[in-house]
């Protein structure tokens, strides 16, 4: 696994600027995960009102099939949380995580499929408690948002693929995490230069 922990200043990145009628949501207040789930990998149940999953679980919603951003709510009380986009039935997929040791959300990963070819990096601050991960695609630069349900500023960190995906939107999870509040939208995007870089658009992906 390939880590960087690289703070760059102002670059091109992605944010989506959206339109509440191209949401699709799913708060999971119910016992049972439905068809609209499809899952990939694992599995994915409903538990006390939130989604929950095995190690390594994947799946995708079928209303998001036009999404090129999703948001989640996690609670720390598994290693890792993520958010894919793409096309996840067939593995052709951004996935970007954020892992947490001791109930705090420490790092963070860019990687492809269900957690392949991960690129690794810290935060730039630890956070407790919940926090709500946001993750968008413009071109081939995904933008991960993540921020404290508590409030306070949100950190952004951006990474460069080197190609595109495919629309779509879904989860990822290891065991006894807890997601909630999951929402997909499409959208343009515009530059925003606020992001810390991890990739660089002109670095090869051997470096």
């Amino acid at each position: 696994m390939k880590r960087y922990l690289v703070f760059g200043a102002a670059v091109l990145t992605a944010a989506v600027s959206i339109s509440a009628a191209n949401a699709a949501k799913d708060d999971f207040n119910r016992d049972q995960l439905g068809p609209k789930w499809k899952v990939v990998a694992g599995s994915l149940f409903i538990q006390n009102d939130a989604l929950q999953g095995s190690g390594g679980a994947l799946g995708y919603f079928k209303p998001s099939k036009a999404a090129v951003s999703a948001s989640v709510t996690a609670n720390p009380t598994g290693p890792f949380a993520a958010v894919a986009l793409g096309d996840i039935a067939h593995l052709n997929n951004i996935y970007v995580q954020v892992g947490n040791a001791a109930g705090q959300w420490g790092f963070g990963s860019f990687a492809e499929g269900n957690n392949s070819n991960g690129t690794t990096f810290q935060m730039k601050a630890l956070l407790a408690g919940p926090i709500r991960i946001t993750v968008s695609m413009c071109g081939t630069v995904a933008t991960l948002a993540i921020k404290s349900t508590l409030g306070g500023k949100a950190q952004k960190y951006t990474f460069d693929y080197g190609k595109t995906f495919p629309t779509g939107a879904g989860l990822g999870m290891s065991s006894n995490t807890a997601l909630d509040d999951y929402q997909s939208k499409t959208a343009g995007c515009k530059t925003d230069p606020t992001a810390t870089v991890i990739r660089r658009a002109s670095q090869s992906k051997g470096n």
